[in-house]
């Protein structure tokens, strides 16, 4: 895979609208995964390089939250020890798949990411006010 000016450029803007639709929707992987396999980048690499742009999102939306004192750390930790384990049990599995298992579960991400955008879970969450959650944090758990 040789890279010219004009896959540049297109990587350029597709990162931009990506990054538009992470900020809007979180739903700009959607689009950049599919357009990094169209490249013919692997899978497994096309993935990971996807995981920069959530990790520097999450990242700002984890300061903008704690700035507005909005993070109830207690409940953070508690999630911690039993999801921390988890996510180092599955990048384990991720890194003995094969190539082609990668993309059949990328392909079947990427359906339910599109089916979130189209259903917007967001609807769930009207019950619960943003007051209601400073009030009350452990409200977020039953959700």
């Amino acid at each position: 895979m040789t890279l010219d000016w004009t896959l540049i450029g297109l990587g350029l803007v597709l990162s931009a609208v990506c990054g538009f639709f992470n900020a809007v929707a979180s739903g700009g992987s959607t689009l950049i995964l599919p357009a990094l396999l169209s490249i013919g980048m692997p899978a497994d690499i096309a993935y990971a390089t996807i995981r920069l742009p959530i990790l520097l999102g999450s990242t700002t939306a984890l300061w903008s939250f704690e700035r507005e004192q909005l993070i109830s750390w207690k409940s953070v930790f508690q999630l911690s020890i039993l999801f921390i384990p988890f996510s180092l049990f599955g990048a384990e599995i991720a890194t003995l798949m094969t190539t082609q298992t990668s993309l059949l579960f990328v392909r079947i991400a990427v359906f339910f990411a599109l089916l979130f955008l189209f259903i917007r879970p967001q609807r769930l969450m009207k019950e619960y006010t943003d007051d209601s959650m400073k009030a009350d944090p452990q409200s977020s758990m039953k959700l």
